[in-house]
């Protein structure tokens, strides 16, 4: 089913406001399994009439935003009534809910945020004065009443807005398209870029046959939701399996969820403290271990040891190794997690080095490579000193993009391959199969 998305202010128009609304709006559409066609920034000027005129034919619903204000240049609700063909009428518990919220403050210009379409549904608002409403546009004079263009109309401010799309239009709109019988899964997919991504859906689709199956994506800092769409669940849960088969291990995880959430899950259910030594994501690794709530819970702390004389001092790494072969190695990758499980007397020390850019490449490491270490006393059974621990130590050269990418890509790696060396997967076999990053 096709959205169409119109905001509404001169001020959105010329920069002056930040539109804080697209971002919300078509991620929450796509995850339920709408398509959406068009995201258009209106002025207060009436354009939206001629703009709401050429989506309706292609158009199943229609999210309106702002608008709804006491001056002159709101008419959002006179432009939707005269699309409806209806009059606009006061409602009295809007104009009573109001009244009591601005006193006699009403009867002057706000009393036209009382006066609603006819026949449409009054959403409220219990953040502003501007109550939202919804109804049906029709395509043609011969469609019935309750069919055509299923449109919603919000207001503009993002405190008020957001609230009320989440409370009433969501839980509306997924009872919507249920009419259609089309189901979605949604997944967090990790290091895959977007491109890349949609490749991968179709090489499954086109391989397996899964006409009946479509996707959607919504690209954040340190994952891609992915939303699969279709009305056989058997189809979407193969287009699942086959997609995870290539992309590669732990690299798609069910539902809503974070590379980070997913390790402290692990470390709570066996009760770990973790500790960290950072190189080349200047404690970004331990930034999102400290953005969950409660996390001196399984968060020691952690070592910036950024130069390689901090790596020396602090972490106790061999400096005859790094004169020799550099920071970018798996042996200093694991001295630095046996050197910060040591400091800590933490359950687990993980560490990364790697070469961020934009410059620092060195012969067979790319921009992009980078090495993350892995130790554990508790491997090797309660009471072991830390000289006996259990270390892990692999290699990943993953496509370069940019300095702050590459930092953000790295401490996934870090925290995917930290969870799977404390579930005793050795790492050599989950990075053998990441092919596309």
């Amino acid at each position: 089913m096709n959205v169409s998305i119109f905001l509404i202010g001169t001020e959105l128009v010329r920069g002056i406001i930040q539109d804080k609304h697209t971002m919300f709006l078509t991620s929450k559409l796509t995850s339920m399994g709408y398509a959406v066609r068009r995201c258009v920034i209106i002025p207060d000027d009436g354009s939206v009439k001629e703009e709401i005129e050429r989506a309706v034919p292609d158009s199943d619903v229609i999210l309106l935003t702002g608008g709804l204000g006491p001056t002159s240049d709101d008419i959002t609700r006179e432009v939707v009534a005269s699309l409806a063909g209806v009059p606009l009428e006061k409602n009295t518990q809007v104009w009573n809910r109001l009244y009591d919220k601005i006193g006699d403050r009403i009867y002057g210009a706000n009393e036209v945020q009382t006066l609603f379409p006819k026949g449409f549904t009054v959403i409220d608002n219990p953040l502003g004065t501007a109550a939202g409403f919804s109804g049906f546009l029709k395509r043609d004079r011969a469609e019935a009443d309750g069919g055509g263009v299923l449109i919603f109309c919000m207001p503009g401010p993002p405190r008020e807005m957001q609230p009320m799309f989440i409370n009433t239009v969501e839980p509306a709109l997924a009872d919507y398209i249920g009419r259609n019988n089309t189901g979605t899964d949604e997944y967090s997919v990790f290091l895959l870029a977007e491109a890349r991504l949609e490749d991968l859906c179709r090489q499954v689709k086109l391989v397996n046959g899964l006409d009946g199956v479509s996707w959607g994506t919504r690209f954040q800092d340190c994952k891609i939701s992915l939303y699969v769409n279709g009305e056989n669940a058997g189809e979407r849960r193969l287009f699942a399996e086959k997609l995870r088969a290539i992309a590669g291990k732990g690299l798609i995880a069910d539902g809503c969820t974070e590379a980070v959430q997913i390790l402290v899950n692990t470390l709570r259910e066996k009760n770990y403290l973790v500790s960290t030594a950072e190189s080349a994501t200047s404690g970004l690794l331990a930034k999102l271990l400290t953005d969950i709530p409660g996390s001196s819970a399984w968060y020691w702390g952690g070592v910036n040891s950024y130069s390689a004389d901090a790596k020396i001092k602090m972490l106790s790494v061999n400096e005859k190794e790094i004169k020799e072969h550099g920071m970018v190695t798996l042996e200093c990758a694991k001295e630095m997690a046996e050197g910060v499980l040591r400091i800590s007397g933490a359950d687990l020390g993980v560490s990364i080095t790697g070469i961020a850019g934009p410059s620092g490449e060195e012969e067979g490491k790319p921009l992009g490579t980078v090495c993350i270490g892995c130790a554990s006393v508790k491997k090797n059974g309660e009471g072991a000193s830390s000289d006996g621990a259990d270390c892990e130590a692999v290699m990943v050269k993953m496509s370069h993009h940019t300095r702050e990418s590459g930092r953000r890509r790295f401490a996934v790696i870090a925290l995917i391959l930290a969870n799977f060396y404390l579930l005793g997967v050795p790492l050599i076999d989950i990075v053998s199969t990441w092919n596309y990053i």
